[in-house]
């Protein structure tokens, strides 16, 4: 029972070493929104470069050792203006493509009420193929329930959870 629970014990350790996150920030603006209510308003965010590889070396892998990316936190934050939330928003829903690959629903939040930070519910999906990639591209399609006078920068905040096999073992 000792050698079992060491070797529960080794694996967990194992399983330590092949999970990481790769965090991806960015920002974009959206231009003030002197539109009708209930609109539909996508926005384009210019391409993300992963810095995947990097991110893999630093955790003693590589992309063909990677067996599974899911997203696990995205979060938008008002940065400016100062007095500014997402009141104007109704629904957001964030999508993901990359070269090659079909565009796919990665987040979204539905009947948003405001608040500067939106939380994101995130789709429970195997993105391993777009985050080998060395560059994304975000899409951000919301529905806006409000006029804005305002240019708005919003911070995105992405987690990436990787699950991958190590180099040598």
């Amino acid at each position: 029972s000792l050698l079992m629970a060491l070797s529960i014990s080794s694996c967990k350790k194992v399983d330590e070493l092949t999970h990481f996150t790769i965090n991806i920030d960015e920002q974009t603006t959206i231009d003030p929104i002197p539109v009708v209510p209930n609109m539909p308003l996508n926005i384009p965010i210019p391409e993300v470069t992963t810095n995947s590889s990097e991110n893999f070396e630093n955790n003693n892998t590589n992309k063909d050792l990677v067996e599974d990316a899911r997203l696990k936190k995205m979060t938008l934050t008002v940065s400016s203006p100062e007095s500014g939330d997402f009141s104007f928003l109704n629904d957001v829903e964030v999508y993901m493509k990359a070269e090659g690959l079909e565009e796919t629903l990665i987040a979204s939040k539905h009947d948003i009420e405001g608040g500067k930070t939106i939380d994101l519910d995130c789709e429970d999906k195997d993105l391993s193929a777009y985050i080998k990639k060395d560059t994304i591209e975000f899409r951000i399609k919301t529905t806006v329930d409000e006029i804005t006078l305002d240019e708005y920068t919003i911070d995105i905040h992405t987690e990436f959870l990787i699950d991958a096999k190590i180099l040598g073992i």
